[in-house]
């Protein structure tokens, strides 16, 4: 049962954050080059990403950064692709989840906020990628796809992968990034300046270590995922106690669901990842595209018991295994390697998740 009533952003006509898994225009990708971590992997980690593009492609534009120092051509038939965007912006490294813009709409316009990217505090070169923004939102190419948009800078180091929106104003997060991110503001503070960043109703929130390899201080987005407005898909962890700890938090979560009322978040949980290695295997660092679900796999025992896990929790989406075996030795994933721009104004063309009890 609802336990309260909240004033539901759908009906007031201003600024929300879309779930990922409401429509999209366009999902953004930079393409990796000699000049980044990539070097010593760079034809297997290129093959991951064309892998990932060809099946977003099928089903949405993907707009790619291409550095201008980069000589090498795309593969012929990606590079023809009818809704490929090419743009020529010189960027650190290729992690567009983190240094991209995060985009709120309104019914008439697309509303960007360039948060900073201090590289995850861990002093990996990140100036370009701070400027991406900035460039790629002047772009004549990227206005005309998109749509109508404003564009602000905002003075607060947020990553897209510590967000997850439900799309009715709830927002979802890992106290303990934030606060790694933040150590001088205390919790209120950081409610406050999300809610009034993101135009959000509530900032909900786990608050665990990250697992073994985590280099992101516990992203949300290796751990716990909204499918639609009211479920979440959440990670098993190899490690025992983390894992209780993570799973009892979020079985408390609520939030606001479409009738404006809060409710127990439904929860659908994946395997572990059956491995042995440092790397931070997961499965939730999928991408929700239009009407698809990119989903990393390993070559591992454990893949396909999660293909069928979000198989069953999205059965109106294709569900395709995107390799990340090498996406994963720089500890991230598809998930990390895009950034989505929603549709503008809400759309309900996107089918809400299954839960089989």
């Amino acid at each position: 049962m609802g336990q309260s009533v909240v004033n539901h952003p759908s009906n007031q006509g201003i600024k929300r954050l879309p779930g990922e898994f409401e429509t999209q225009t366009a999902l953004l990708v930079a393409w990796p080059h000699q000049a980044t971590d990539w070097a010593p992997c760079l034809t297997q980690v290129r093959e991951e990403i064309k892998t990932l593009m060809e099946a977003t492609l099928a089903h949405q534009s993907v707009i790619l950064l291409r550095d201008p120092s980069d000589p090498d051509p795309l593969p012929a038939g990606l590079a023809a692709h009818p809704k490929l965007v090419q743009v020529r912006i010189p960027f650190d490294d290729t992690w567009c989840r983190d240094f991209g813009p995060i985009g709120l709409t309104s019914e008439t316009m697309l509303h960007l906020v360039d948060f900073q990217f201090s590289a995850w505090g861990k002093g990996y070169a990140n100036s370009q990628d701070n400027e991406v923004t900035t460039k790629l939102t002047t772009m004549p190419e990227f206005d005309s796809l998109v749509g109508p948009m404003e564009v602000r800078s905002a003075d607060f180091v947020l990553e897209g992968g510590a967000i997850e929106s439900n799309g009715q104003g709830t927002i979802l997060v890992n106290w303990h990034c934030l606060h790694t991110r933040h150590p001088k503001m205390q919790r209120a503070e950081l409610i406050e300046r999300l809610k009034t960043e993101l135009s959000a109703q509530e900032i909900i929130g786990i608050d665990v270590p990250p697992h073994a390899g985590d280099d992101t201080d516990g992203h949300i987005d290796t751990l716990v995922r909204f499918i639609d407005s009211h479920t979440v898909v959440v990670q098993t962890l190899s490690d025992e106690t983390l894992n209780h700890q993570l799973m009892k938090q979020v079985s408390e979560l609520k939030v606001i669901g479409s009738d404006g009322h809060h409710h127990v978040a439904k929860v659908v949980v994946l395997p572990a990842a059956d491995h042995t290695t440092s790397w931070p295997m997961n499965y939730v660092n999928f991408v929700l595209i239009n009407h698809a679900c990119l989903v990393p796999v390993y070559g591992l025992a454990s893949d396909e018991a999660a293909l069928a896990v979000l198989s069953r929790a999205l059965p109106d989406r294709q569900i395709v295994p995107i390799l990340s075996r090498h996406l994963i030795t720089q500890f991230g994933g598809p998930h990390c390697a895009t950034m989505h721009f929603p549709a503008i104004a809400q759309n309900s063309a996107q089918p809400n998740a299954r839960v089989l009890e």
